[in-house]
C-alpha cells in the first residue's frame, strides 16, 4: 500500500481504480479537459471523499510557463502530447510542474509518468530538482531515456510491463486496455538489477514498455524467473513481427477465394 500516488498523464483514468485500491491518496493529472471531466464523473465518490484529486494540466519543466501548445490526436487521444505534431489538433492548455504539485499536495512515494515523448525531459527536470520517489514507473520509448534513468537515479530494483499485453497478462486484476499496468508485488516477473533490465529492454526494443523502478525490495516468490522472462520477451518480439505478415496473407487468401 502506498501513501500517495501521482498519475501524470492519467488519460481517461485507466489506472485510477487500481491506484485507489493501493494508495491512501491519488492525484491524477491530465491535460485533455474532456478526459479530466470524465475521470471526475467516473470516480465521483472518490473525488468527494478527497481520496482522488483530478487536475487539468500538462506537466512541463519550466516554472515560469503557464500555458503550452498541446497536440491532440482526436482518434487516439492517448497519443496526444506537447511534442509538436502538425497532424494533430492544436490546443493551448494550462501547465504545472512536479515541484509545484508536490508543494501543494505532498511528495509521492509512487510516481507514474506517461506523457508521450516528453518523458526524458521530465526525468532531466527530476534529476535537477532531486525528485526521486521510492517508486517510479515511466514509459521508455527509446534507449536514450533508459540510459538517462539508470545513470541519474539511485534505483536498485527494476521490473517492466509490456503495454500491448496488459489486458492479457493481468486478466485477474482486470486492468483496462491502455493501462500502464499494476505495481509492486502485482507484477508477474521477478525484480532484477540494472544489467538485466537493460537486456530486457534490448530484446523488447523499447516503445510501448513501462519500466518500474524501486528503492526497496519486493517479494520475488512465485514470480516468473529470468530465463522464462527472456523467452517471453523473445516470443513476443517474434510474434509482433510475424503477426502482420500472417494477417496480410490471410487477407489475400480471403480475397482470392
Amino acid at each position: 500500500m502506498f501513501n500517495k500516488i501521482y498519475d501524470i498523464g492519467a488519460n481517461k483514468g485507466q489506472n485510477i481504480e487500481y491506484f485507489l485500491g493501493h494508495s491512501e491518496k491519488v492525484i491524477a493529472v491530465e491535460p485533455i479537459h474532456e478526459l479530466s471531466l470524465q475521470i471526475e464523473k467516473n470516480f465521483k465518490e472518490s473525488v468527494q471523499s478527497s481520496k482522488l484529486k483530478v487536475l487539468n494540466f500538462a506537466v512541463v519543466t519550466d516554472e515560469n510557463v503557464t500555458t503550452v501548445d498541446f497536440y491532440l490526436n482526436t482518434k487516439k487521444n492517448w497519443e496526444s502530447s506537447i511534442i509538436k505534431n502538425n497532424q494533430f489538433e492544436k490546443r493551448i492548455v494550462n501547465t504545472t510542474t512536479l515541484s509545484h504539485l508536490f508543494n501543494l499536495y505532498g511528495y509521492p512515494d509512487c510516481l507514474k509518468i506517461d506523457i508521450e515523448g516528453y518523458d526524458i525531459e521530465l526525468l532531466k527536470y527530476m534529476a535537477l530538482n532531486n525528485i526521486s520517489p521510492d517508486y517510479l514507473t515511466i514509459e521508455v520509448q527509446n534507449k536514450k531515456t533508459l540510459e538517462y534513468l539508470l545513470n541519474n537515479f539511485k534505483y536498485e530494483k527494476f521490473n517492466f510491463v509490456l503495454g500491448h499485453r496488459v489486458s492479457k497478462d493481468y486478466k485477474s486484476i482486470n486492468l483496462e486496455r491502455h493501462s500502464s499496468g499494476p505495481l509492486g508485488n502485482d507484477l508477474k516477473f521477478k525484480w532484477v538489477n540494472k544489467r538485466m533490465i537493460k537486456l530486457y529492454f534490448f530484446i523488447s526494443k523499447y516503445g510501448w514498455v513501462d519500466i518500474h523502478c524501486s528503492k526497496y525490495e519486493f517479494d520475488n516468490k512465485n514470480k516468473i524467473g529470468i530465463f522464462n522472462t527472456l523467452f517471453y520477451l523473445f516470443f513476443d518480439k517474434v510474434f509482433r513481427k510475424i503477426n502482420p505478415m500472417v494477417a496480410r496473407v490471410v487477407g489475400k487468401l480471403k480475397t482470392y477465394y
